[in-house]
């Protein structure tokens, strides 16, 4: 038994199956996690190592960079190493490729640092290992407000209240809070008491460090009890600290802190500012692991805020100032939303084509049903919902009616024959209900070979992802995977619910051929009427006999015709298709024949078109990598000379902040001055109205701004520049050297050079100029005979002038970091510090320029380097232009440059993805041609036919490029996956020609053969009736299997969202190559059938000669 037969024997266990396929699919709907993209994303994993005291970058690359580099470079999947030394830290950022299990990477990487922490130098802190980028653009900011509260206050409770439980959640990496400055306990001290005491700085730290401890020194067992003996000894407040003894003097005195120093619960100097709309806050800045889903982070965060909250003071407000997860529901949406009004388009085509709504139900019942089965099958591969896989169902909602229209087709005509048959439309109650039941079975059972050719000729284009490099495969499988379940889905619910729905349908008696009833009959019986009436005249239907007009839904004979009167004359076949197309068919069947005709030359004409089109895609068509989306957000950077202090980069800010007051689509700023060590790059997170309310696109916005902070930027000597979230939008040209020296010149020329080229904007360099400091040369001699090395007068110095951290103070279950340096006025210019008094080992005072010369230099400010070179980036924001078409600029602007010896630049970032994938698709292309031919010949059992059929592959790349060039589209990924999937689906309406030209054919053969008709000129001739015969019957299935894909994809086409170039590209491919490719087959298949004859006949004739 069966799939068929057992639906309709049982109707019932096959409605539950479905219903149950319904709840779960539901359920799993619910459940499966939303991302705007699979994640192809590269892992990542950063090294950060703090050097205490500091060291020039040089130093730090060699002793800390260099080792850590060669440590981790044997670890597993690793992609690259980017390194960046500054003088305070050293910074190794590692990338995986995509697919790699971070958890476990992470586990290597730490373990590798294990190994050599011991050879890296003292002054390094504990290396801290985190599973994201520092550069990457926040997955949420958030805004500490409240009336009456100063930024000091607001940080404390960001930083007890909100740090810790933030970064606790799953999958967040790092929780910056920025404004406000940080407090501490701060102990200024006199130096000029120093002296008079003779009291080196360093004892005054040791003595606040091991004074403060609780420590349990052991135990007294007494009787029944045990006690513990604990020494109490930590500073319970800030009057004890200034209440410490630090010495004696020789007469007995005690010298306590507070008669040294000034002993102040305090803040330090501000490190940085923020602001939203003008107003002092405090920002929190929360950052993801690069693998984790954005979606469901946010969500963790608002969650965790909702809790946080309730133990907020009342005037205290946190406003979300961006939420990434905002922009990739809102782009799931459209695309949800696309689906769906394709979805309502491709049922309006099934309306147009069959008029009947119990008919229609039957068909678009499909797509409810197999979309739920299809989120079955997604959550329990752990698909997620994205705008691939949204893009796959879109594309599966149309492809997932072709099955149930054929086999409906199959069983209408199987029906009207029936009732042909008896002379009779079938009246209520006449026709058996065992003929109701075995009529959908037969039917069915007749395509199934077909319908499921077919899918696997669609499914099998999918095979050649597979060679291709993971990240395109992990990007694409959920497509493939989606539109595989959608078909299978289609097919299943093919075999089984439409023979049942079909079953239950009776023919009634009102006139021949299926007729409506029910509340439509009225309405749709008038129509029909008019349509025969406009076409035969309202004599010629009222006198014809019912038998002129019983066409099926299809335009099929309810009788079938003699052979002699195999291919009906053009008033008959016009008659036939009268009460929908009798125009369209009749017009179709005469340019058929001119086609025919004309084979050679039309041939010829599609060469030349695919030809053209080649033409147009290797020179008129950009190329690009995934395509730029849009936020209703971005971020200006601005960029002070090395060294410059913070209160001159707050200047800066606030001018731009004051133009952005004018901009009447912003919704908010919130600014960023930190000066944690240069001190000199500062962020304005500027976020804007929904693109609904806003005419301006983000770009034309930006290009409005460009002109007003170039201006500031000239007034402060600052470079302003603009940057987009997840936009893409950058590229990038690495510059590969020894000396710093000398990249640093060639990244200029070649910056100056980028600059001169139109599209480009905000040329960057990836390299800070050496910052202006003064520095003291020991001269070891002199520092010998006073007893003192060079590191001894490096901490002694750093003590004073930066100060050390000598204890922490406990208070409410938060440590406060004790600071103990000279106070300012000791420490404020040159002079200051070449009077810092040294203590010897003996007991004497000198100053520091008694054993150190002074002399004003530039440090340079960090060292990049990539994959263990030394490295400089240039980059630049490329507006509107396609990635290919920039770099092409670039190289012919910069061509004119040789870098020297041993130096070297290449195009980074996502352009060497690009030109890779574009190499890998054409192979993957090439594998799909070829695939789908093994599947022809299979089914064919041919080897010429599956050349005739696969003539729709160049006619698809036709179409495609044809739409990419009208619509202003570039090439990308997306194109080539249209590509690749057209491969299937173009080939579909050949096949359902071809065979039923085989069909045809075979009949008349066997009919002339019976009739001892079997001459040459008559096989021919005979072929040709079929031929025209088997295109004209397939014109109305091939034109709804067709528009159902395209309506369906036509939305996605048409959208022009934030994120509309996701997916845009790929449905405007697959719809200008369907149709197309649906347009030629029509004309281009049979002409080639006629010419394969052709050869046939002139290989018989040359072998019978």
């Amino acid at each position: 038994m069966g799939l068929s037969e057992f639906a309709v024997k049982r109707p019932i266990a096959i409605s539950m199956v479905f219903v149950g396929l319904i709840i779960i699919g539901g359920i799993s709907l619910t459940r499966l996690s939303v991302e705007l993209m699979p994640n192809a994303s590269y892992g990542i994993v950063t090294i950060k190592i703090n050097v205490r005291g500091g060291m020039p970058p040089e130093d730090i690359e060699s002793l800390v960079t260099r080792p850590v580099e060669e440590a981790v470079s044997p670890v597993k999947h690793l992609n690259h190493i980017i390194s960046t030394s500054k003088k305070e830290s050293s910074t190794v950022m590692l990338t995986f490729e995509p697919g790699t299990n971070m958890k476990f990477a992470a586990l290597e990487v730490r373990e590798k640092i294990g190994q050599i922490r011991n050879k890296l130098p003292e002054e390094i802190e504990k290396p801290v290992i985190e599973r994201y980028d520092e550069a990457d653009f926040p997955i949420m900011i958030l805004a500490l407000t409240g009336t009456g509260y100063t930024p000091e206050m607001l940080r404390k409770i960001a930083e007890e209240r909100m740090k810790e439980q933030l970064s606790r959640i799953n999958g967040v990496a790092n929780v910056e809070v920025r404004g406000g400055r940080e407090r501490k306990i701060l102990v200024e001290i006199d130096q000029a008491r120093l002296q008079a005491y003779n009291l080196p700085i360093k004892k005054v730290i040791a003595t606040l460090n091991l004074s403060n401890l609780n420590l349990l020194t052991g135990s007294i067992d007494k009787r029944k009890y045990r006690y513990l003996v604990r020494t109490m000894g930590e500073f319970r407040n800030v009057k004890e600290i200034k209440k410490l003894g630090i010495m004696v003097t020789p007469g007995g005195s005690i010298i306590r802190l507070e008669d040294i120093a000034d002993v102040k619960d305090s803040y330090l100097e501000p490190e940085a500012y923020a602001r939203l709309n003008t107003r002092p806050v405090t920002a929190l800045y929360i950052h993801k692991e690069s693998t984790a889903n954005t979606v469901w982070v946010s969500k963790a965060i608002k969650k965790e805020l909702e809790k946080i909250k309730l133990n907020l003071p009342r005037e205290v407000n946190v406003v979300t100032v961006s939420d990434q997860a905002v922009f990739i529901k809102q782009s799931i949406k459209t695309v949800w939303t696309s689906l769906l009004f394709g979805a309502f388009l491709a049922g309006a085509i099934l309306f147009l084509f069959l008029k009947d709504i119990k008919h229609i139900f039957v068909i678009v019942a499909v797509i409810p049903i197999s979309v739920m089965v299809v989120f079955s099958l997604m959550y329990f591969r752990k698909i997620t919902l994205n705008v691939m896989t949204l893009s796959g169902l879109a594309l599966g909602i149309g492809m997932l009616l072709d099955n149930s229209i054929v086999v409906l087709e199959n069983i209408f005509k199987h029906k009207t024959k029936l009732a042909r048959e008896n002379e009779q439309s079938i009246p209520q109650g006449i026709e058996s209900q065992a003929s109701q039941k075995e009529i959908p079975v037969k039917a069915t059972r007749e395509v199934i070979l077909p319908i499921v050719a077919g899918t696997i000729t669609t499914l099998v284009v999918f095979l050649p992802i597979v060679f291709i490099n993971k990240q395109v495969e992990i990007l694409y499988s959920g497509l493939a995977l989606t539109v595989t379940f959608s078909l299978v889905a289609s097919l299943f619910v093919a075999l089984t619910l439409v023979p049942l729905f079909s079953s239950r349908i009776p023919l009634h008696p009102v006139r021949k051929g299926l007729v409506y009833k029910g509340w439509g009959s009225k309405i749709f019986g008038l129509l029909r009427k008019r349509n025969d009436r406009e076409n035969y005249g309202e004599e010629e239907v009222e006198s014809k006999a019912p038998s002129e007009f019983s066409n099926g839904a299809y335009g099929e004979s309810k009788q079938e015709p003699s052979p002699e009167e195999k291919l009906p004359s053009p008033q008959s076949q016009k008659r036939k298709f009268s009460l929908n197309f009798p125009k369209l068919y009749n017009l179709y069947r005469k340019t058929l024949a001119f086609t025919l005709r004309k084979r050679y030359i039309a041939i010829a004409s599609l060469v030349f078109l695919f030809l053209l089109s080649l033409l147009i895609y290797r020179n008129f068509l950009e190329k690009d990598y995934m395509g730029t989306t849009e936020q209703s957000e971005f971020t200006i950077f601005v960029e002070l000379p090395s060294g410059a202090k913070l209160e001159i980069s707050d200047q800066v800010v606030s001018e731009v902040e004051s133009m952005l007051t004018t901009i009447p689509e912003i919704k908010g700023v919130t600014k960023t001055v930190t000066a944690r060590v240069e001190g000199w790059s500062s962020k304005v997170y500027v976020a804007l109205v929904p693109r609904s309310e806003r005419v301006r696109t983000v770009q034309e916005i930006i290009d409005v701004l460009r002109p007003h902070v170039k201006k500031i930027g000239e007034i402060y000597d600052t470079f302003i520049y603009f940057s987009e979230p997840q936009s893409a939008s950058e590229v990038f040209l690495d510059i590969y050297g020894y000396d710093y020296n000398v990249l640093r010149d060639l990244a200029i020329s070649l910056a100056k050079s980028m600059g001169t080229v139109a599209g480009l904007a905000d040329v960057k360099l990836r390299y800070k100029p050496g910052r202006p400091e003064m520095r003291f040369n020991v001269d070891k001699q002199r520092a010998a005979y006073f007893g003192l090395s060079v590191r001894d007068i490096a901490e002694i110095t750093h003590a004073q002038m930066r100060g050390l951290r000598a204890t922490y103070f406990h208070d409410k279950a938060r440590q406060v970091e004790t600071i103990a340096r000279l106070d300012e006025r000791h420490r404020r210019n040159f002079e200051d510090l070449r009077k810092l008094t040294l203590d010897t080992p003996s007991g004497a005072q000198i100053y520091l320029e008694q054993v150190a010369d002074f002399n004003f230099a530039l440090s340079p400010s960090e060292i990049w380097r990539k994959d263990k070179s030394r490295m400089i980036q240039v980059s630049a924001h490329r507006g509107r232009l396609a990635l290919g078409t920039a770099v092409q600029r670039i190289k012919k602007s910069i061509a004119h440059i040789k870098p020297p010896k041993d130096y070297y630049y290449e195009f980074a970032g996502d352009y060497q993805e690009m030109v890779q994938n574009e190499k890998e698709f054409k192979f993957a292309i090439c594998v799909m041609v070829l695939l789908v031919f093994i599947v022809l010949a299979s089914l064919f059992e041919s080897y010429s036919q599956p050349l005739i059929i696969m003539v729709t592959v160049p006619m698809a790349v036709i179409g495609a490029i044809l739409a990419l060039f009208i619509t202003h589209k570039p090439i990308t990924m997306g194109v080539f996956i249209g590509l690749i999937m057209l491969g299937g689906i173009a080939v579909n309406n050949a096949i359902i020609l071809v065979d039923r030209i085989n069909h045809l054919r075979k009949k008349e053969e066997d009919t002339l053969v019976g009739n001892n008709l079997n001459g040459g000129e008559i096989l021919r001739r005979e072929s040709l009736k079929a031929i025209l015969k088997a295109s004209g019957d397939r014109l109305r299935p091939i034109l709804m299997t067709s528009l159902t894909t395209i309506l369906g994809l036509l939305p996605m086409a048409l959208d022009r969202s934030e994120g509309s170039s996701l997916w845009s590209p790929l449905a405007i491919t697959v719809i200008g190559g369907l149709a197309a490719s649906t347009i030629l087959t029509l004309f281009i298949v049979p002409a080639f059938y006629v010419i394969f004859e052709d050869i046939k006949k002139i290989i018989r004739l040359t072998r019978e000669a």
